[in-house]
């Protein structure tokens, strides 16, 4: 028997987003909650006990924790997925593919990328701070591994083994369906709970640099982590990496998402970190090479902790964070494992395969500030 599901969502004045959410949780999981603002003065809590009985009101806080304290505590699943009433699941989100997920032994908690929809609602931002843009929304429903606190809008603390999906997204329409002054308003309220809160670049980008594409139209199809056809290598170091996805042009000096496929041809389990209490020393990198010669054209790499576990001859994908050079020109992205204080994989066994990808780097067109600006808590 599969595990089972608790979604929970809050809501203040959802009305007219409620049916749409509702809808998607009640074909998905085992148990829905809804917890409504107390200053509500619409129709949320009547529409959401014609999808749930399970609705409570609960007090707001300004930081929007206390609603994390109410829905761990009456939520009765095995697992949690937890989602704010101005988002949706994209059709990745099926019993199926999240029953594979939470049949996972090891793995506490997985972050969920979240793409920013921009008006009509069929378009996102796919470009840095936006995409990808990760948070903890389905976790084993264990009060002792999961906390709330901190700042403005934090996410929950969740201890244990973490991983990183790829192909299953929350889609967020705060952008898509308020407008410039509603935004801003929203700006100015955070700012005063917390001035140093980076809320302007995220919620007024018109005003920053960024990159719209649209939604894909197909519905894709779920890759799941399957034992890998490849013959086994004696090699604690050998690898196969293959770039899914990686966009062909990138405004200098801007963050990207590059989709990449690691096989773990090795005999050893490759084994990402696990919150509070097992650091791993893996990491996944990459590098900028001259297109012509290979040679890096910028000193260091970027590194990210391994986003989830692979067993011997098992593969994973990954959803990363890549930044462009900061001049224009014509270069290859290259990915590689690393094992710090040990070695680079590809270093260590010519086997361990790793495929580059060429992208031509442009230089990014004035935004309205500058982007450093964001990090000073000036308000847009």
């Amino acid at each position: 028997m599969p595990p089972s599901l608790s979604a929970a969502t809050a809501t203040y004045n959802g009305a007219a987003r409620l049916p749409t959410l509702l809808s998607q949780l009640t074909a998905l999981a085992d148990e829905v909650l809804v917890l409504v603002d107390s200053r509500t003065s619409d129709d949320s809590i009547e529409i959401a006990r014609s999808y749930t009985e399970k609705v409570i009101v609960f007090e707001h806080d300004p930081s929007f924790f206390n609603m994390y304290r109410v829905g761990m505590a009456n939520m009765t699943g095995d697992w949690a997925l937890h989602i704010a009433d101005d988002e949706t699941l994209s059709p990745e989100w099926t019993r199926s593919a999240v029953n594979e997920l939470m049949s996972a032994r090891d793995v506490s908690h997985y972050l969920t990328p979240i793409r920013w929809l921009v008006p009509p609602g069929d378009r996102y931002l796919c470009n840095g701070p936006w995409h990808p843009f990760f948070a903890p929304r389905l976790a084993r429903n264990t009060g002792s591994i999961a906390y709330a606190g901190g700042r403005l809008h934090d996410n929950l603390h969740i201890l244990g083994e973490r991983c990183a999906l790829a192909n299953m997204y929350i889609y967020h329409w705060d952008l898509a369906i308020r407008t410039r002054a509603e935004r801003e308003a929203k700006v100015q309220r955070y700012r005063e709970v917390d001035d140093e809160y980076p809320c302007a670049e995220y919620y007024l980008y018109e005003d920053w640099y960024h990159e719209i594409e649209a939604l894909p139209t197909d519905r894709p199809t779920v890759r799941r982590a399957t034992p890998h056809t490849l013959m086994p290598s004696t090699s604690p170091f050998c690898v196969d990496i293959r770039v899914v996805e990686a966009p062909g042009r990138m405004a200098a000096g801007e963050l990207y998402a590059a989709t990449v496929e690691v096989t773990n041809r090795s005999p050893r389990v490759l084994r990402a970190s696990s919150v509070g209490a097992f650091e791993s020393p893996l990491y996944i990198a990459n590098h900028w090479l001259d297109a012509e010669s290979g040679e890096p054209i910028e000193l260091g790499s970027r590194q990210a902790p391994l986003p989830g576990t692979i067993p011997p001859l098992g593969t994973r994908r990954f959803l990363l964070a890549v930044k462009a050079p900061s001049g224009a020109g014509r270069y290859a992205l290259q990915f590689d494992l690393v094992e710090q204080n040990v070695a680079w994989f590809a270093d260590r066994d010519g086997t361990g395969l790793r495929e580059s990808v060429d992208v031509d780097a442009f230089a990014a067109p004035e935004s309205g500030r500058p982007r450093a600006e964001v990090l000073t808590g000036e308000t847009a």
